[in-house]
């Protein structure tokens, strides 16, 4: 179950992107086409999933920079990457993220008197972010306007200047090349007809892509070969190879923290898969998400896999909406709270497991009552509309109360507005503004509109 509570954050990651305009557009399953010497890698393509995506595209592009910003920090590392994993920047197209090989030692780096961040300084590095949009008509302006915000942000750090020069491929491809002493902090570019590629890590863009015909993530992917519908998202991480690059980092690091908090400390690699089933004409096509997961307590080649959210539109719930599609799933409410407070605590300030404490003393008594009152079934839809139904009160129904008491022990950003219940404090990442719930009669709606 706590599992399962994990992968269903996948319906967040799942969302839906414009189809766009590509005068030369690459083939269909070029995005999957993934490099074999991916260590790690997310590829998202939402062409057909609908218009109504510029939410959940933003939401994506933030809990992915989330992640790399967070679980595993490099000493001095680019600013490129989250400048390019914005939805700004991304705009509507499909988009994958590959680490092609991370290894080194950590340090821990004292932040003051009671905070240390621990640091790896890299022996080999290479990572490859490649968005598949047309260069026709300024289709990569953008783009390259945001790699040169981050590179701009990379100068400030260096302790001698960069050197930019011109980069031709031996194909043909031209772009850029911004270089400094330590090479893992080198940063290429090259734009293609159909796509934009970036490359950090000295050397890293001559060998991308490399080979492609299934390494550790195609055996996930056979797994669930009887899996229908269109690919819209997949998400894969070989943690053995992993430790055996970065030992340090599950050894008190953040990676050693983060699988323990997600309950996968002992699996070699995971991998999440989202796809879209069914006719449009037969109403909201079913976006399922499914995870499959190999464990070092099993003989090596051995998988397991486990639907997160439905395949078939379940009967029980009623009449099949009219949207473009939907992600249909039985809630699980309070797996999902201690997943997101145990994530939140791996990768959150020191001090927040205190914090927790005191707060889950605070709002047990309202948990004790809220937590009985979910239904069976959450729906998620297009514009990240979230409604979960609530089952009736046995008595006197503080339901609202209760929720009003949850949020407002939770943060001081939360505040009670004529839509429902509102974050509307500026954070560190701005999409993350703007989420919006409220109680109507019985089901709690929620919903994220970014600013």
């Amino acid at each position: 179950m706590i599992r399962m509570a994990l992968w269903t954050f996948g319906a967040v990651l799942a969302a839906a992107l414009v189809r766009p305009v590509v005068a030369q557009p690459p083939k269909p399953d070029m995005i999957w086409a993934v490099p074999d010497s991916s260590v790690a890698y997310i590829a998202f393509d939402g062409t057909s999933l609908g218009a109504e995506a510029n939410r959940a595209r933003a939401l994506v592009a933030a809990a992915v920079r989330g992640l790399v910003s967070n679980v595993v920090m490099v000493e001095n590392g680019s600013a490129v990457a989250n400048e390019l994993l914005r939805a700004r920047a991304l705009g509507s197209a499909p988009w994958r993220a590959c680490l092609l090989e991370l290894e080194g030692e950590s340090k821990d780096i004292k932040r003051g008197p009671r905070l240390s961040e621990r640091i790896v300084r890299p022996s080999k590095f290479g990572a490859v972010i490649e968005v598949f949009a047309s260069r026709d008509e300024g289709g990569h302006d953008r783009l390259l306007a945001a790699i040169e915000a981050g590179l701009t942000r990379d100068s400030s750090l260096d302790r001698s200047p960069r050197q930019r020069t011109a980069l031709r491929l031996g194909d043909g491809a031209t772009g850029g090349l911004s270089s400094a002493d330590e090479p893992w902090r080198d940063v290429a570019w090259v734009s293609r007809p159909g796509s934009l590629i970036v490359a950090f890590g000295r050397g890293t863009i001559e060998k991308y892509p490399g080979r492609s015909r299934g390494g550790a993530w195609g055996e996930h992917r056979r797994a669930i070969s009887d899996a229908r519908g269109t690919s819209v998202l997949e998400a894969f991480v070989d943690l053995n190879a992993l430790r055996r690059g970065v030992p340090d980092e599950f050894d008190g690091g953040g990676l050693d923290r983060l699988v323990h908090a997600w309950r996968i400390a002992n699996d070699r690699a995971v991998m999440l898969h989202g796809r879209l089933i069914g006719a449009p004409e037969a109403g909201a096509r079913m976006l399922s998400l499914r995870t499959t997961w190999s464990s070092r307590a099993e003989a090596p080649g051995t998988l397991r896999a486990a639907a997160i959210s439905e395949s078939t539109w379940p009967e029980a719930i009623g009449d099949r909406p009219k949207d473009a599609w939907v992600v249909a799933l039985r809630p699980d409410a309070g797996a999902w709270l201690n997943f997101g407070l145990d994530t939140y605590q791996a990768l959150g300030p020191t001090e927040f497991e205190s914090v927790r404490t005191r707060w889950e003393r605070r709002v047990a008594p309202f948990l004790e009552r809220i937590l009985p009152r979910i239904g069976d079934w959450m729906l998620v839809k297009p514009g990240l509309e979230v409604g979960i139904a609530v089952r009736p009160a046995a008595g006197n129904d503080r339901l609202d109360a209760d929720l009003r008491g949850v949020f407002t022990n939770l943060l001081p950003t939360v505040r009670s507005g004529r839509r429902g219940w509102e974050l509307v404090e500026p954070t560190a990442e701005q999409e993350l503004q703007g989420l919006v719930w409220r109680l109507d009669s019985d089901t709690l709606f929620a919903t994220w509109e970014p600013k």
